[in-house]
């Protein structure tokens, strides 16, 4: 097995029978908003799909090219210890007398909106080897799914934006795709955790934080 990994990579290959997704759905509230699909994916794809996430983490996260500020989708960083150092650092300015404002945003269904064509380009932004973002881009390229209920299975269909839930590699790609996430000029902080953002600015007069978090604001969203 670990031959036939090394000669994809060695290759560009990612092959087509990994690259089909099967949904089912759960439905663990009686609110038709609750329903979450769930992909079957094939269990070798996502064999290799570990593999191969070790060789881009390597380059993302061993050269420091990840935002210091994203603590998702990497070693001994946590949602909790995100939260732990937003809270330190409100507390500090707290026993200043300084207020601080956050807003909190949520990206709805964040992983099934990437662009593909964006994603390769922000890679190579990034310096990713050629040889892993052809292979990126073998991944990308028809990704099929099919839902299936009960004994019925539908027709294939094509994903244009996104991956199946369950992807392996797709958190790390999405690390890299939000990763030139715009910085604000006014002091505005971020705290990322993957799709969960905060923008938060201490001050000593509310009328002076809101116009700065404003701006950081509409340029995040426009």
């Amino acid at each position: 097995m670990v031959a036939v990994f090394n000669a994809c990579i060695k290759n560009y290959h990612f092959s087509e029978a990994w690259k089909k997704a099967v949904i089912i759905g759960v439905k663990p509230r009686d609110f038709p908003s609750s329903f979450k699909p769930i992909s079957l994916l094939s269990g070798l794809g996502k064999l290799f799909e570990k593999v191969f996430k070790t060789r881009l983490s390597d380059h993302l996260l061993g050269n420091g090219l990840i935002v210091d500020e994203q603590f998702g989708f990497r070693p001994n960083n946590s949602y909790s210890q995100q939260a732990l150092r937003l809270v330190d650092y409100i507390s500090e300015d707290f026993k200043r007398k300084r207020k601080t404002v956050a807003v909190f945003f949520d990206v709805a269904k964040a992983f099934d909106k990437v662009w593909h064509a964006g994603l390769i380009y922000k890679l190579h932004q990034l310096q990713v080897p050629d040889r892993l973002v052809f292979i990126i881009h073998k991944y990308l390229m028809n990704i099929h799914f099919s839902f299936r209920h009960e004994n019925s299975i539908s027709a294939k269909r094509l994903i244009g934006a996104g991956v199946p839930q369950g992807s392996t590699l797709f958190p790390l790609l999405y690390s890299a795709y939000t990763n030139d996430i715009p910085r604000s000029q006014t002091g505005v902080q971020f705290a990322l955790f993957a799709n969960d953002t905060a923008l938060y600015l201490p001050g000593s007069k509310l009328r002076q934080i809101t116009p700065c978090l404003q701006k950081a604001i509409d340029k995040l969203t426009c």
